[in-house]
């Protein structure tokens, strides 16, 4: 596949930039269409097999309820965590550790008696407060902070372009 040299723009006019627009709009609108049509074709997908999937997932919630009762009664007979039958392989996956909290606690209680008795165990982001040294930026004192610190503040644009959709209807 050859790739497409990629064409240097230095200058446009305002009529390059209306034809320009149209070009942007008129594409915008056959994207929108067209995907609108890939969601309606994955609508009646959907309801073609609905009633196929929801059958089946209920014919195999009791299958799937004997194998992991039959699992759990004799695991401790079985040489792995898995076992081999006929038409597949039944077993337990360790899962990775997770800390959970009891009934009637919160995080926020727990981070606290954690702090209180054991501080070891808490952790403390030392980080720059980004949000109060931006709302400061037309203070005296921001000049001192940015001199010292070697920050500043800055605001990009970036560029954008945002078509007329209502009038697009009739392109």
């Amino acid at each position: 596949m050859a790739r497409d040299a990629k064409k240097v723009i230095s200058n446009a006019s305002r009529e390059d930039a209306e034809i320009a627009m149209a070009t942007v709009a008129s594409c915008n609108s056959k994207l929108k269409k067209i995907e609108s049509q890939i969601e309606l074709e994955k609508q009646k997908i959907d309801e073609k097999y609905r009633d196929q999937v929801e059958e089946l997932a209920k014919e195999k919630k009791e299958p799937m309820e004997i194998l992991e009762v039959y699992a759990k009664n004799t695991s401790a007979d079985w040489d792995s965590k898995s076992f081999d039958l006929t038409h597949g392989t039944i077993g337990f996956r360790t899962n990775p550790p997770k800390l959970e909290k009891k009934k009637g606690f919160t995080w926020e209680a727990i981070t606290q008696l954690l702090s209180k008795h054991f501080p070891n165990l808490v952790r403390t982001k030392e980080e720059p407060n980004k949000e109060s040294i931006i709302a400061m930026r037309d203070e005296k004192e921001f000049i001192k902070v940015s001199e010292k610190c070697y920050i500043t503040v800055v605001q990009d644009e970036t560029f954008f372009v945002k078509t007329k959709e209502e009038e697009l209807s009739t392109v």
